[in-house]
């Protein structure tokens, strides 16, 4: 399950006007959020062209550390290489939910690996 969905906007690519294109149903990439920097992957449907809106779900790589930062309704920047989009989360999944409830000792053992 992921861990949010989102509504996400294409944006196209730097000052000479490149094209985002997004296709094969995932895309791994740096979210951002609150000034912080997350890696996730969103899953998608179709594909999609600059300018277009359109949900995805969002799995984080840190779930169990960023989800205590976010909320329904937050903004988001995520990009890879030509691709950028602008985002807000719509909704946070049970099993976000599931993962809060554990709190912060569920990655403890990443910290001092």
């Amino acid at each position: 399950m992921p861990d949010f969905v989102a509504e996400i906007h294409l944006l196209p690519v730097g000052a000479s006007g490149g094209h985002s294109h997004l296709s094969g149903k995932e895309w791994r990439t740096v979210v951002e959020i609150n000034n912080e920097f997350w890696s996730a992957t969103l899953h998608f449907d179709g594909e999609h062209l600059q300018g277009e809106h359109f949900e995805v779900e969002i799995w984080l790589l840190l779930a169990d550390v960023a989800l205590p930062m976010i909320e329904q309704g937050m903004s988001f920047t995520v990009w890879e290489d030509e691709s950028q989009a602008k985002g807000v989360i719509k909704r946070l999944t049970r099993g976000s939910a599931r993962r809060l409830e554990r709190g912060p000792h569920a990655t403890e053992h990443l910290r001092s690996a």
